[in-house]
């Protein structure tokens, strides 16, 4: 090989491996974002080889996750680093609301010298579930007495639940004739599930104490208490707001007429009989 082709091979190549930048560190500030929230990312470059490098391109590429950037872009120059030295570089994101939760890659290329080198970074983001337990329908009216209830569980948030478990508390207010516990399991995202009780009511307007046990699609568990208020009623309240029949006066009276006119004939015919004897 000729000498002048091999020199001009060691003068390309020379610059490239004394030349080397690499992503020491990476760092995300929170770890985990929740949708709609913003998270910093720190990246340590440094420089591997035995020459200064100038103008080291850090950039990400957004463009299939579920990511902006936030009062920059998605580049970074960094001007100069050392060797054996290193430089940090800053990215400030925010994740879309419309995110789902999941652990996205984020491609990380460092261009300088006509070279390109592509990382992938990890950032997950995550979500708080969200689960409301409402009033279906209820048939109990009035005090002292027992009737149905339908609950229904909505998963108003952007992950699964599962192994759902319902426990109503007993209360002064109401006293639980069916089941305390049900057993409900997994809710999906924008669904729901019903569950049915039976209690005796003890108060006007009881609140039911629900005490709710559940896990998010990480198995992590969760635990809440939620408060649900029931309309009862007195007798008289029900009745007069028409949950209850009402007995009429006047049906009363005519009873009562006829009851006397039948036994007032009864007696005149004992009466004509002993007479006609």
């Amino acid at each position: 090989m000729n000498w002048k082709i091999i020199l001009l091979l060691l003068a390309i190549l020379l610059p490239v491996v004394q030349a080397q930048v690499a992503i020491e560190s990476f760092s995300s500030n929170p770890q985990q974002v929740l949708p709609g929230e913003e998270v910093i990312l720190q990246l340590e470059i440094e420089n591997v080889g035995t020459e200064r490098i100038n103008d080291v391109l850090v950039s990400l590429d957004l463009a299939q996750l579920p990511f902006v950037p936030v009062d920059s872009s998605t580049e970074k120059i960094i001007e100069k680093i050392w060797d054996d030295n290193s430089e940090f570089v800053n990215f400030r994101l925010r994740a879309l609301p419309t995110a789902s939760p999941n652990i996205y890659k984020i491609p990380v290329t460092l261009s300088y010298n006509s070279i390109k080198q592509t990382s992938l970074l990890s950032q997950e983001i995550i979500a708080a579930p969200e689960l409301t337990v409402l009033l279906d329908n209820s048939n109990l009216v009035n005090v002292n007495h027992q009737g149905d209830i339908n609950l229904k569980f909505v998963n108003n948030g952007l992950i699964p639940l599962t192994y759902l478990t319902a426990t109503l508390r007993e209360s002064p207010q109401y006293e639980v004739i069916s089941s305390k516990s049900v057993y409900i399991g997994d809710v999906d995202p924008a669904d729901f599930e019903t569950e049915k009780f039976t209690l005796l009511a003890k108060t006007t307007d009881p609140i039911l104490v629900l005490y709710l046990q559940y896990r998010d699609q990480n198995n992590q568990e969760y635990s809440t208490t939620v408060l649900v208020p029931l309309n009862v009623y007195t007798d008289e309240e029900a009745k007069s707001l028409g949950l209850l029949p009402t007995t009429n006066p006047l049906w009363i009276v005519m009873v009562l007429i006829i009851i006397a006119l039948i036994a007032w004939y009864i007696v005149r015919r004992i009466r004509k009989k002993k007479h006609d004897n």
